[in-house]
């Protein structure tokens, strides 16, 4: 019997086979990929498109104005000073109207105060402690809320007398001829020396030295050092001129 030479139409090479299973394959994972996407798409993507076109068509209200709803803000003190020599002080400030504000003094509650129907308040008077003192305060509603509290404010109890000591010259001097002047020295912790209300410069350790003119007869000399928070210490010299 001849073989037919042709092979039958139904016949296909392993390459072939093996090519058609890979793009089978490829469509199948294709699908499931585009499938995944339509979920993705209708269960997240359409919500959210529809929320996003909500809020543009519905914007939000305006909020209710009322206590509730008031952010409270802390309270500003009005303290000029940063050191004082007196012991007992009251605390200037502002805050919102009809609202209290507590203060505290060194981390403890000091006092409560109201404030008027334009913010203001005044404390009653509050003993500071000798040396650093730190004050800061709250602003408190009627339903008991807190704002966050205010800048700690430092302020320095100093009831101490500045030292002066003056060297030169000695009290009761006498001095004859020369060029009439004489140069005043001495030491001091103060801020600030005057010699017969002029401001002397003080050296970073404390000196000060300054020549001053006489004049015939007695001359008083006032030293006089001061403090930061004003408080000072005098001494007098005099010294008799004789040509």
């Amino acid at each position: 019997m001849r073989r037919n030479r042709y092979p039958s139409k139904s016949y296909r090479p392993r390459s072939v086979r093996h090519f058609e299973q890979k793009g089978k394959q490829k469509a199948i994972w294709y699908l499931t990929f585009i499938l995944v996407l339509l979920y993705v798409f209708f269960s997240w993507g359409i919500p959210t498109i529809i929320k996003t076109v909500s809020r543009f068509n519905h914007p939000k209200s305006a909020p209710k104005v009322g206590t509730d709803y008031i952010e409270l803000t802390p309270p500003v003190f009005s303290i000029p000073y940063e050191a004082t020599p007196t012991a007992s002080i009251r605390i200037l400030g502002y805050s919102q109207p009809n609202t209290e504000v507590a203060i505290y003094l060194n981390d403890t509650l000091a006092t409560t105060v109201h404030t008027a129907d334009d913010g203001t308040f005044e404390s009653s008077a509050l003993s500071l402690d000798k040396g650093e003192n730190y004050l800061y305060g709250k602003t408190v509603d009627s339903s008991g809320k807190e704002s966050l509290s205010s800048k700690s404010i430092r302020i320095v109890l100093n009831i101490d007398k500045p030292i002066l000591e003056v060297f030169e010259p000695q009290d009761n001097k006498i001095v004859s001829g020369g060029d009439r002047k004489i140069t005043v020295k001495g030491k001091t912790d103060a801020l600030s020396i005057s010699i017969n209300g002029s401001i002397v410069i003080i050296s970073s350790d404390g000196s000060f030295s300054n020549d001053l003119q006489l004049q015939d007869g007695e001359t008083q000399i006032t030293i006089v050092a001061t403090n930061s928070v004003g408080s000072s210490t005098s001494v007098q010299r005099k010294v008799t001129y004789s040509p």
